[in-house]
């Protein structure tokens, strides 16, 4: 009865009632749409927090590196530089002054195992993207060869200038081949520049040591 009696009025709440939806569901989008891009911006300020914090972590650890790597060079020089002093004393004076207990170049030696292992273990990022296993050769084969010059086997003037037994060379050989073989893994030294074809270049440090 009601619905023949006020048909104006029935009118006028279904149309209430159609705007009212419709401007429901226009809040409703926004406050979807709102509510997407503030979980958008939360996570991009998540991203951009952890990529600040890898590149400070980066940086920190690039800077230590350096640190190292510097303090191990002049450690190198100072190894060489005393024992090319002691090489001229000894021919002069007929007298080696190099013992067990001081050795520099053997100290330099330590340090460069020493320090390069510290790297790989601390900083592996960097030690692998500047392929850094590269200064095993740069620093340890003037030691290495500055110390061999000592070995009986190769010495010219044995009783002047030998404190290196062959025990001792074959002892520090397995050491170095031993620091050496972990660097064969390809996560040490990986190619850089996405280029898979270039070889990895760290089963051939060995080999560029003993060459």
């Amino acid at each position: 009865r009601l619905s023949r009696t006020l048909p104006e009025l029935q009118h006028n709440v279904r149309l209430l009632v159609s705007v009212t939806e419709s401007y429901i569901r226009k809040l409703d989008n926004k406050r979807n749409a709102a509510v997407q891009r503030s979980t958008s911006l939360r996570n991009k300020l998540s991203s951009m927090k952890r990529q600040q914090a890898e590149h400070k972590q980066q940086l920190e650890s690039s800077s230590d590196v350096l640190k190292r790597i510097e303090k191990l060079s002049l450690t190198v020089q100072a190894a060489q530089s005393h024992a090319g002093s002691n090489q001229s004393n000894n021919r002069s004076s007929n007298i080696n002054s190099n013992t067990d207990d001081d050795d520099p170049l053997m100290d330099a030696m330590d340090d460069v195992l020493h320090t390069m292992a510290t790297l790989r273990r601390r900083h592996k990022r960097v030690f692998r993207h500047h392929r850094l296993a590269s200064l095993y050769v740069t620093l340890g084969f003037p030691l290495m060869s500055a110390w061999l010059q000592r070995w009986s086997f190769v010495s010219k003037t044995p009783a002047a200038n030998t404190t290196v037994d062959t025990r001792q060379v074959v002892a520090v050989l397995v050491q170095w081949k031993s620091a050496l073989a972990g660097c064969d893994d390809p996560t040490v030294i990986a190619p850089s520049d996405g280029d898979d074809n270039k070889r990895n270049d760290a089963p051939d440090l060995w080999q560029r040591m003993l060459d």
